[in-house]
């Protein structure tokens, strides 16, 4: 089965299968992580109050290595 597979459920009153519905809280951390590290820092901090995911993964060490000033 391929990787969306999970995603689909049967709907019982058609009996098709449809996508579920997700939520931002449903996005593994580590794809959070990775879309963060395009960001700005103040755009980080905005999405690190969106909810748990995405502020666990916003207080990676490596995301802020690169955007804080050296002598930091």
């Amino acid at each position: 089965m391929g990787a969306n597979s999970s995603l689909l459920t049967p709907d019982s009153s058609d009996g098709l299968t449809h996508p579920s519905k997700l939520t931002l809280g449903e996005i593994p951390e580590s794809c959070v992580t990775l879309v963060l590290l395009y960001l700005d820092p103040p755009e980080i901090c905005k999405l690190a109050r969106l909810n748990r995911a995405f502020r666990a993964a916003s207080s990676a060490d490596f995301i802020w290595d690169e955007k804080l000033p050296l002598n930091y």
